[in-house]
């Protein structure tokens, strides 16, 4: 891994009660390079790497609906994948590190389409 540079981001919400028995994504439109999202201290995925497309994880069992949670997010500048790392260093010469794209909740029925075409 070339640079340790990491950022921490931590932020409070509250999930309204009514959204009992929905699932409950968190949704990254953007982060750069490596991220370790954990809400109210539990680890929600595993360690998302890559920073041009949007990921999430279903994080409904670790939340307290009505209120407070904590949301963490470690974000590493640099990959521990190195073909990550070529590719967004050597391909697309950025070399900003963070979350630059938007961070929401989204609440769906438990029965959902997630793709359609």
């Amino acid at each position: 891994m070339k640079g340790k540079e990491q950022g921490l981001y931590k932020h409070s919400f509250v999930v309204p009660a009514s959204w009992k028995g929905k699932q409950v994504n968190i949704v990254f439109e953007g982060v750069m390079t490596d991220a370790i999202v954990k809400v109210n201290g539990v680890l929600a995925g595993p360690i998302h790497q890559g920073a041009y497309y949007a990921f999430k994880y279903n994080i409904s069992s670790l939340l307290k609906l009505g209120a407070n949670n904590l949301l963490e997010v470690t974000v590493a500048k640099h990959s521990a994948n190195e073909s990550v790392n070529k590719a967004e260093r050597q391909g697309d010469f950025w070399i900003f590190g963070g979350i630059f794209r938007p961070v929401y909740l989204e609440a769906l029925p438990t029965t959902h389409f997630n793709n359609y075409a």
